[in-house]
């Protein structure tokens, strides 16, 4: 029994290899456990889950294995080497002892009766669980305990740091962001009122509403939100003048310069951004937090969401987080315990000035922030009154608010012959805008809503309320900022009955309050490093937040109003989204309320209130703690979350006396959404004819999953009951085409295309065809019409398969292209080629960053053509593809013409992201029986780019 306690307990006397050795083996058995790829079963009635293994296969995820490894190199190299053995020794004893505890827990999960009351544990099965075992050996044991270097030389050379990092990387993620996503919800308000001050001066939108001028920053029309009391023959925005004002340097640059004034206006709120996060780092490291903490927290809300998200939107939240941030920095000395005056030194007036001037500003982004701006103001305020030269200052500071006041109130009659102007109800908004009876409602929604709530989309801020209560034990000036700042942002966001911020990226309504938050995680991170506990429920919130931001940028437009989270991994391992509340909610979620603050509570009284001599307490509430899902699960109302919100079609169904299957097909109806009248039938259905129908496209349906709304991992069936064509056998009547990219078809037509001929005499029963997704993507279902014969269809039935599959991959054969000055025509020709399955790669290499600037880059264009009929007419189509439309959708009015099989139109830019680039190399196509092919690529535009070779290979799957 003390042989085993020895090994159990830490023991700064065992030898630090055996310890070093016990942890590489413990991490090595939770790897191995990963490649039994289980499959997690849920009951639709309550929250039962169960686990089902498959059969084990090898998997060794490349990035957790490299944190593994150098957190456990990095053990030896210290304790060799460094001198810091003892304490490094017991840490990683600690992590030791967790990650083999996870383990059992792990294993028991596997015993349904445990899941049914603890059902949290199948999280230790996901990828997230993995993540965070490996952070708990870099950071638990790593992380330094308390400052070693406090100066203030030092904050300034990290903050500088922080902004060359900030600056590039949001940029980046602006020029990419910008290409593939449309501007949404008030954006183009803004812009739209920023074109009318550069072009007339004014802010009078009633000539600036053509479709030509809506074009220079938009790719679609849109509506103007007028105010309900603009003056008479004016249009008047409703929204807030400050933005607007604020991006026109931006907006002429870059319509001057790129003819892109939406890319420079968004890379003008990335600068903001990148200068908000340096500004928070050196607040939070002068307020007293440990650096390391402080810097810490700043990464996390650099690099997750909400922040993250809105780093280039042109919403007015970053301008106002920016302006309050400078105002807290240079206050910072009234912030801290015992703080006092400081003097500014002779740059105190203008400084003073500067404060002010940025202050009143504020109620120009938007009247919700005048109370930041008064709030901040205090500070500036009281400043001033300890100033050695308090006339001057007071006189200063009263001069410019009082020019700030009359330009606001000037501007509020030009906006509404009325000097409140948006101040007074019914100018901008309606009666009853702002109504303190929504709080009930609003506060706790800012957290729980399912959609918006920044608990579900960055759960890591539930560390944040924790720092929180750290901060308020401690009762000084502190915890009073953080009152006042959250209640002069997030409550005075939570009194607009639309408190959700219309359609945006989750949590707008927090960006203003994210200080307060940020200070709670840099208060509570000292804490959770005490246990490797905490660290591992951290990284697991954290690993959830990192693939939050992961979803929205593969897939930026199904980012907005949260429509990708439900698409997260987490939800394949546990119902996540059931412990949010959806947009239905009408009072105060008591039930969610409570559940978040037992579990909150718990956390506090186990990790900063209980003694040590208080272990029975601890354990007890500890044993609540983990009871509670269970318990909370237990009310009918939240159960009826499960099948209508939260149980991912990737989960199997668990039903009593039937063993655990694969995850159930998914069967839908996808509506016909007709773009040609003339084929419009009054039933809804389809029917193009010669004499009124026009040789074009005549349906472009989303392919729209419930719940996930767009097509995830697997495969899909589509089935086409009464489809028909009437032409004469061999004529083709039109196309079915199946798109699938990465941005819907109004911002672009960059997408890979399978195509399927509409031939008389082949078209038979309900057309089936079956595609394979292999990440969530945006698909579109076309018919064509070429003009000949008659085309009818009536419904689209859809069956997905959740499950995937991965091909053993041979290289058939390489054609080497040679190197030609100007535009790239290329192909290669295989005649006779076996049925099977194919993946053609174009090897291209060349600098293509500078497509990131354009509006509409010129795209790389490749295509697979296949026929078993006469090969010149083969030829010709391939031919006569090199000529065909870049952009646009162009039908032939022909009854021979023929699409590529597989067509792929990308811009050349995704050849500058790495491990991106293959969205634009490869196609993958099916052969049903042997065919003539042709691969062949095409580039005109001006990036300088070389095509190497084109190989074939042949993908074989033994999971079918």
């Amino acid at each position: 029994m003390k042989q085993i306690d020895s090994l159990i307990c830490p023991n700064p006397d065992r030898p630090f290899l055996l310890d070093l050795g016990m942890a590489a083996s413990v991490l090595c058995a939770w790897f191995t456990l990963q490649g039994f790829a289980p499959t997690i079963a849920a009951a639709g009635e309550e929250l039962r889950l169960a686990v089902h293994t498959s059969a084990w296969q090898l998997q060794w995820p490349l990035g957790p294995w490299i944190i593994a490894l150098v957190a456990l190199s990095l053990s030896w190299i210290r304790c060799r080497y460094l001198g810091a053995g003892p304490q490094i020794q017991e840490r990683l004893q600690r992590a030791t002892l967790l990650t083999a505890l996870l383990l059992a827990l792990r294993l028991i999960a596997l015993w349904p009766p445990f899941t049914y009351v603890f059902p949290f544990l199948t999280i230790l099965w996901s990828p997230h669980a993995l993540w965070a075992i490996c952070l708990v050996f870099l950071g638990y044991v790593h992380l330094p305990i308390t400052n070693t270097d406090a100066s203030k030389h030092s904050d300034l050379y990290i903050a500088g740091g922080i902004l060359a990092v900030c600056v590039p990387v949001y940029a980046l993620y602006t020029l990419y962001f910008c290409q593939i996503t449309m501007i949404h919800g008030d954006e183009g308000q803004y812009l739209r009122v920023t074109q009318s001050l550069l072009q007339d001066g004014d802010m009078n939108l009633t000539n600036n509403l053509s479709n030509e001028q809506t074009n220079e920053f938009h790719v679609t029309g849109f509506a103007v939100h007028k105010a309900p009391a603009s003056p008479k023959g004016k249009v008047h925005s409703v929204h807030p003048i400050g933005l607007s004002v604020a991006l026109m340097p931006a907006y002429q640059w870059g319509l001057a310069h790129w003819n892109n004034p939406r890319l420079t206006t968004a890379l003008f709120m990335a600068l903001l951004a990148s200068l908000c996060v340096p500004l928070i780092f050196l607040w939070l490291s002068a307020l007293g937090a440990e650096r390391w903490a402080a810097l810490l927290a700043t990464a996390i809300m650099a690099s997750t969401g909400p922040f993250f998200y809105f780093t280039n939107q042109l919403f007015p939240e970053i301008p106002a987080l920016m302006i309050s941030l400078i105002a807290l920095v240079a206050l910072v000395h009234w912030q801290v315990p015992g703080g006092t005056y400081r003097s500014w030194g002779p740059w105190e007036l203008p400084a003073l000035g500067l404060l002010t001037l940025l202050l009143c500003c504020l109620p120009f982004f938007h009247a919700r922030y005048a109370p930041l701006g008064l709030f901040c103001g205090a500070g500036v305020l009281l400043q001033a009154w300890h100033s050695q030269r308090r006339p001057f200052a007071l006189v200063l500071i009263g001069g410019i608010v009082a020019l700030g006041v009359y330009a606001l109130i000037s501007f509020h009659y030009a906006f509404s012959n009325d000097w409140m102007g948006p101040f007074r109800p019914g100018n901008a908004w309606k009666e009853g805008a702002l109504d303190i009876a929504t709080w009930p409602l609003s506060l706790p929604g800012h957290w729980l809503h399912m959609n918006k709530g920044i608990l579900n989309s960055s759960p890591i801020y539930f560390f944040a309320l924790f720092g929180l209560l750290v901060l308020g034990r401690l009762r000084d000036r502190r915890l009073l900022v953080a009152i006042g700042l959250y209640g002069a942002t997030a409550a005075i966001n939570g009194l607009h009955p639309e408190w959700e911020f219309g359609f945006c990226f989750p949590a707008r309504f927090l960006m203003t309050a994210l200080p307060v938050l940020v200070l709670g995680i840099a208060w509570g991170l000292p804490i959770l490093l005490r246990s490797a506990t905490t660290v591992f429920f951290a990284a697991v919130a954290l690993a959830i937040s990192f693939e939050s931001v992961l979803s929205t940028l593969l897939l930026t437009e199904v980012g907005y109003d949260g429509r990708n989270l439900l698409g997260r991994s987490i939800n394949h391992f546990y119902p996540l989204q059931q412990h949010f509340f959806a947009s239905g909610q009408q009072g105060m979620p008591l039930l969610d309320f409570s559940f978040f603050a037992l579990l909150l509570a718990a956390l506090f009284f186990v990790h900063a209130y209980f003694r040590p001599e208080h272990s029975r307490q601890r354990l007890a509430t500890i044993a609540l703690a983990a009871l509670l899902p269970f318990i909370w699960s237990k009310s009918d109302a939240l159960a009826a979350r499960l099948p209508n919100q939260a149980l991912s079609p990737y989960m199997a169904g668990l039903n009593p006396g039937r063993a655990i299957d694969k995850p159930s097909p998914l069967q839908f109806v996808v509506p016909l959404r007709l773009t040609n009248d003339g084929a419009r039938q009054a039933d809804g259905s389809l029917l193009a004819q010669p004499n009124t129908t026009a040789a074009t496209q005549v349906n472009s349906s989303i392919l729209s999953i419930p719940l996930l709304h767009i097509p995830h991992p697997g495969l899909y069936l589509l089935k086409f009951p009464g489809l028909s064509v009437s032409a004469p056998d061999g004529q083709v009547t039109g196309h079915l085409a199946i798109s699938h990219g990465y941005t819907v078809q109004a911002v672009s037509l960059w997408a890979t295309r399978s195509s399927y001929p509409l031939i008389g005499g082949q078209v038979n029963g309900e057309f089936p065809i079956i595609i394979e997704v292999d990440q969530p993507s945006v698909h579109y279902i076309y018919a064509e019409y070429s003009g000949y014969g008659e085309l009818a269809m009536h419904k689209i039935y859809a069956t997905f398969i959740p499950r995937q599959f991965h091909p053993h991959i041979t290289e058939i054969n390489r054609y080497a292209h040679d190197d030609e000055e100007g535009p790239i025509k290329a192909g290669a020709h295989f005649p006779n080629l076996p049925k099977g399955h194919y993946r053609v790669r174009f090897n291209l290499k060349g600098s293509t960053f500078g497509s990131f600037f354009e509006r509409n880059p010129i795209p790389i264009k490749t295509a697979v053509y296949a026929s078993s009929g006469d090969p010149d007419h083969l030829q010709n189509m391939v031919y006569q593809w090199f000529g065909t439309e870049r952009y646009n959708w162009i039908t032939a009015r022909s009854p021979n013409y023929l699409r590529p099989l597989k067509e792929g139109v990308h811009p050349p830019w995704w050849l500058s992201i790495p491990y991106a680039a293959d969205q634009v190399r490869e196609l993958r196509f099916v052969l049903p029986y042997p065919q003539d092919v042709w691969l062949i690529l095409h580039y005109d535009g001006p990036e300088e780019i070389d095509l190497t070779d084109i190989v074939l290979y042949r993908e074989t799957f033994t999971d079918l």
